[in-house]
């Protein structure tokens, strides 16, 4: 599990304390939609209490403060599933043997959903969608732009890629589109040792695909058509963490693939 650790800015706010807004700083603000008029609220909750950190930077208001902390709250169970799924996945020497479990499937559903939530709220600065409220619009890009400033010298691809994101949030229309597609065989909800390892005999022009699909020997979960590599999305949550809110983690476990390819050389050189 990855151990968490308070940053600088976070240090006074911990849960076991009563969190409350000032009197001061409850107003109500008036809002103005292209279509008309319309009242927007953003006082948000007169208090909060949690066993946990929820306000971590009093400069914002306490709606955005919960928003991203479910953004935060999430990157941090990314990592655990990560390093969760390489504890399910075991190398022998030079042989991958893809385990027989159910706890992968269900590990990496896990790690997209959880991908997909952060990314969503962290880095959608998408126009306003048609059915949009105004005041949901305004709080999206007030927390990407506040994002992206603690994130001005991060060198992220994953997180912030937004065919990827839709891929993760519209799951459904993703999927429907995609397995349209003539002559094609899916892999689901499955881990293969490498990519190429099936094939189908009696049709050899088929094309094998991957949806939620983990392939050991590259570590990356391969998804209608996207790769993402998992030592990469765990570095790039743990650079968010660190540098939007403060919080650290352990470094990462070797990963199967790693362990894979050490094996290999092992065994070269013990043949030279």
């Amino acid at each position: 599990m990855a151990a968490l650790a308070i940053g600088a800015r976070t240090e006074s706010a911990w849960a076991g304390t009563t969190l409350s807004r000032s009197a001061g700083t409850h107003r109500r603000r008036d809002a103005r939609r292209k279509a008309g008029s319309e009242r927007c609220d953003m006082n948000g909750p007169s208090a909060l209490w949690g066993t946990k950190l929820i306000v971590f930077d009093k400069e914002i208001s306490l709606i955005q403060n919960v928003v991203l902390s479910t953004a935060r709250d999430s990157l941090v169970a990314l990592i655990n599933r990560i390093d969760y799924l390489y504890s399910l996945i075991e190398v022998w020497g030079e042989k991958i043997y893809p385990p027989i479990t159910p706890e992968i499937p269900y590990t990496i559903h896990d790690i997209f959903m959880h991908q997909g939530l952060a990314a969503n709220i962290m880095f959608n600065k998408s126009i306003k969608g048609k059915s949009e409220s105004g005041s949901h619009y305004r709080l999206r890009v007030e927390r990407a732009e506040y994002v992206d400033k603690y994130l001005v010298d991060a060198k992220l691809n994953i997180f912030p890629n937004k065919r990827l994101r839709n891929k993760l949030a519209h799951a459904d229309e993703a999927i429907e589109a995609a397995m349209q597609e003539q002559n094609t065989g899916w892999f689901v909800d499955a881990c293969v040792g490498t990519r190429d390892e099936y094939s189908v005999p009696t049709k050899p022009d088929m094309r094998i695909a991957f949806c939620r699909c983990y392939i050991i020997s590259e570590n990356v979960i391969s998804h209608l058509g996207e790769e993402v590599n998992l030592t990469a999305l765990r570095e790039e949550a743990s650079i968010i963490l660190a540098h939007v809110f403060g919080v650290s983690t352990q470094p990462p476990r070797l990963s199967p693939a790693h362990i894979h390819q050490e094996a290999l050389a092992r065994r070269s050189q013990s043949r030279a």
